[in-house]
């Protein structure tokens, strides 16, 4: 992300740090114990232009995936 563009127009670009390692292990093992899987969408890498248009449309629903 180039800074001076986005600060000039007042833009917020916020993250979310996710902790610390051991913390992702925990989910993920908390995950695997429970049976958990995520909501994707997913798409054939032939595809990618039909995906990143249903993200661009804002028609994506949870994480879209590319498969080769």
């Amino acid at each position: 992300v180039v800074g001076h563009p986005v600060v000039r127009r007042g833009d917020i670009v916020e993250g979310w740090g996710s902790g610390h390692a051991r913390d992702s292990q925990d989910t993920l093992e908390f995950s695997a114990l429970r049976d958990i899987a995520p909501e994707i969408e997913t798409f054939a890498l032939d595809d990618v232009a039909a995906a990143y248009d249903r993200m661009a449309d804002n028609e994506a629903r949870f994480r879209v995936v590319l498969e080769p």
